[in-house]
Formats: structure tokens, sequence, C-alpha cells
């Protein structure tokens, strides 16, 4: 499916601002753009470095959405808080399981 470049942008777009809510977060977090694919978020717990995330923007009943890169649906893209706390849950290890 090709994307036109005002979706492309529009999706850039979504992906920065979620960027800056994870990054308040305490994560890191850079939009990659590589030519030869699909635009996408990595989010990464520095102090857990095996924990990242891939995210990407899709559609989901005509609305975009965040996608993790397993290919669920995280929310939608206006919900964006709500995306922050989600990918911080993925991330962030649970260390009452490692007792």
């Amino acid at each position: 499916m090709s994307t036109t470049a005002a979706e492309q942008q529009e999706a850039i777009s979504h992906l920065e601002a979620l960027a800056q809510i994870v990054s308040d977060r305490g994560f890191t977090a850079k939009v990659v753009q590589v030519r030869t694919s699909v635009t996408f978020l990595r989010v990464v717990n520095m102090d857990a470095g095996q924990l990242s995330e891939d995210v990407t923007i899709g559609s989901y009943d005509g609305e975009p959405v965040y996608v993790y890169s397993w290919g669920d649906v995280i929310c939608p893209v206006r919900h964006l808080e709500a995306a922050g706390e989600r990918l911080s849950h993925v991330l962030t290890p649970d260390v009452t399981a490692a007792k």
C-alpha cells in the first residue's frame, strides 16, 4: 500500500508527538525513516536495553491508530496520553516477577 506525501507527513507528526510523550516518561525515542520501509518510532528503555518497541501508524475503521510491532492496535492517535501509558507498561520490566 503506497501513501501520499501528505499521509506520510501526518504519520510522522503523530509519531513525533508520541516520541515527546514517551521521552517525558524517561524513554529514548526516535522517528526512523527508511526509504524502502514504513516510517516508525523506535522507543527504548535505556535502563533495560533489551526492552524496545517499534511503533507505526495504521488505520482502524478509517481512523489513524498507533500500532505495536506485532500488529496489535495500541489506540487511536487522538488518545496520545493513553498510547504513552501503554508503551510505558510494555517497556517497563516487572521487578516483582524477578523475585
